[in-house]
């Protein structure tokens, strides 16, 4: 199942989600040599993240879920349902590891100078992090329990909830 992930990376899905990141990059970019932007406060009050790269990423996964629900039944007959599982699992520590680093940790690796409160950078990545993780359990639950796939649409409503309403009354 691991190598059946590495080859979406070669998704037109995958190739948007790409494009999303370096368009945030040069917006960022662009933005911070007109007026001096701290990089933590630009992730929070931009909602291009939210609206491009997010949605661009859930796309991704929600293509990679529907992918993983064809071939679930032979998967389980070859490898057993635990490590099927257990492989689902991987999967989905490895995208958000990837969302998180492709995402974040490169821009704020770039852009460290700018930095104005680790604290709240630390927060609002954890934040992330257990958000894309609800993803992921809902994307596993889909594929597992044979649940619609329009139940994964959840992720994108929770992506605009998130980071309209919970964002700012954290950080505001």
């Amino acid at each position: 199942m691991l190598r059946y992930y590495f080859k979406t990376f070669k998704s037109f899905w995958f190739l948007l989600y790409m494009a999303m990141i370096i368009s945030t990059f040069i917006k960022y970019e662009w933005s911070s040599v007109n007026i001096s932007v701290p990089i933590d406060d630009w992730l929070i009050t931009n909602h291009m993240i939210t609206m491009f790269t997010n949605n661009a990423f859930l796309i991704y996964s929600f293509v990679r879920t529907a992918a993983l629900e064809r071939v679930i039944d032979q998967v389980i007959v070859r490898i057993k349902e635990e490590r099927a599982i257990a492989e689902m699992i991987k999967i989905s520590c490895l995208d958000i590891l990837l969302y998180i680093s492709l995402t974040y940790l490169i821009l704020l690796a770039i852009n460290s100078s700018s930095i104005m409160s680790l604290g709240v950078v630390i927060i609002f990545l954890a934040m992330n992090i257990c958000l894309f993780a609800i993803y992921e359990i809902l994307f596993i639950l889909t594929i597992l329990h044979r649940i619609p796939l329009s139940f994964a649409l959840i992720p994108f409503i929770l992506n605009i909830l998130f980071h309209y309403t919970v964002i700012p009354m954290i950080f505001y």
